[in-house]
């Protein structure tokens, strides 16, 4: 493919949206890229696929096109599957599209700390920051595998702890897999897809996966939590994948660590090696939520920065955020104020993105998306800034402000030429 059609870099403009600030982050198949709106405020991070290099050598021009296609396909895929996902512990689809021949996807940009380094930074954590952590982390997997997601890939480098929340995010459903059996599949014969260390048996021996193999992946992640360390720590690819295909980790209680039985057992049979005998990332996120700091709780000591107990503490890590009943009684609609308007209602918000979502697919924003726009920064203040409907209803209300400029734009310009000559 003639990617260098689509170059890119530091200042480059993309979709006419996105200027590029730096590279944040590079893989086998993708570099990830900070920028900043043209026009307007905030970060976004885009995702680029990029040539594989070094893998094909040898390979003939048959081969080399079916690469590229599978990768291509698996990269439209994740902008598929990150469309339909709208949860806290996610993060946020908000566009996609070609910079020449380069695919892209526009995404959230979470300010903060891998959990890689937030653990090299930390080193195992009390049993409560422990839990906060699982918590988050089960309730976005639990999401998703009720959408039929599994994310194959699940390891502290794919975890973000947000810098200002503590809020744990769920990154880079690269390798996702639709567990919908008519979904197509992007996967070669004889490829395994996942990390080693992190890999479930079953993805070890190119395996039927499951949600449950998730589970087992967000196993040893815990293990690490809460031991220091992994469950197996061989040296050498072959060898740690034998661990995991044979060998039982030490439980926590063979280590000598202060954990509860039920926390333990849990965790045994989370790192089953038959799918069948772990439990599923429901019943892990309510077993750790016993142990996590609630509404009100003070932080645990020590207190860590990001503070990953901090969205369970004030509620924003919920759909649910406790608010009161009844809004403000409503007065005469005459000289109303912003802060005496009464609450606001999720279903009537969540039927007005559905109508805004139509405007939007027509290329025809109206009165949903104004009326959307008009809202987007109380259901903030209401419902908390990472309430799934909140993250839904800015991520409508800013495509429809974008749709409505690009129409602005065409009806000054109908020739497509320099807009902004006259003054009027």
């Amino acid at each position: 493919m003639q990617y260098g059609a689509g170059r890119f870099g530091e200042g480059s403009v993309i979709g006419g949206r996105w200027r590029l600030v730096e590279p944040i982050g590079s893989g086998s198949m993708a570099q990830v890229w900070k920028a900043v709106r043209v026009a307007g405020q905030g970060c976004v991070a885009i995702k680029f696929l990029v040539p594989a290099v070094g893998a094909r050598r040898g390979w003939d021009d048959e081969e080399r096109d079916r690469d590229e296609a599978e990768r291509r396909n698996r990269f439209r895929r994740e902008s598929r599957v990150l469309k339909d996902l709208c949860h806290p512990g996610i993060t946020a689809y908000y566009d996609d599209g070609e910079h020449g021949f380069v695919p892209y996807i526009v995404m959230e940009h979470v300010e903060g700390d891998s959990l890689r380094d937030f653990l090299k930074r930390h080193g195992s954590l009390s049993l409560p920051a422990a839990a906060a952590l699982v918590v988050q982390l089960a309730d976005a997997l639990a999401y998703a595998h009720a959408r039929g997601v599994v994310h194959r890939d699940l390891k502290p480098y794919n975890v973000m702890v947000a810098a200002q929340t503590g809020q744990v995010v769920l990154l880079d459903f690269g390798i996702a897999k639709l567990v919908d059996p008519s979904a197509t599949r992007y996967t070669m014969d004889g490829s395994t897809l996942g990390s080693t260390g992190y890999q479930s048996p079953e993805q070890i021996v190119v395996g039927d996966i499951t949600v449950r193999s998730d589970v087992y992946s967000l196993a040893c992640i815990v293990y690490e939590l809460i031991a220091g360390e992994r469950p197996f720590t061989e040296e050498g690819e072959h060898a740690l994948r034998d661990c995991h295909l044979k060998d039982r980790p030490l439980t926590f209680e063979e280590r000598g660590l202060p954990v509860p039985a039920a926390i333990s057992g849990l965790v045994a049979r989370m790192l089953a090696k038959d799918e069948a005998d772990r439990p599923d990332a429901v019943e892990v996120r309510e077993a750790f939520r016993v142990l996590a700091p609630g509404p009100g709780d003070a932080a645990p000591r020590p207190v860590l920065s990001p503070d990953v107990t901090l969205p369970l503490r004030t509620g924003e890590a919920r759909d649910d955020v406790a608010r009161p009943a009844e809004g403000p009684a409503a007065g005469p609609s005459a000289g109303k104020t912003p802060a005496a308007a009464p609450w606001l209602d999720r279903r009537q918000v969540t039927a007005l993105c559905a109508r805004a979502d139509r405007e939007i697919s027509e290329r025809s924003p109206g009165d949903a998306v104004r009326a959307l726009m008009a809202v987007a920064d109380r259901v903030g203040a209401e419902w908390g800034t990472r309430s799934p409907l909140v993250i839904r209803v800015r991520k409508t209300a800013e495509q429809g402000a974008d749709l409505m400029r690009e129409a602005g734009d065409a009806i000054r310009s109908p020739d497509g030429g320099p807009t902004g000559s006259s003054g009027g």
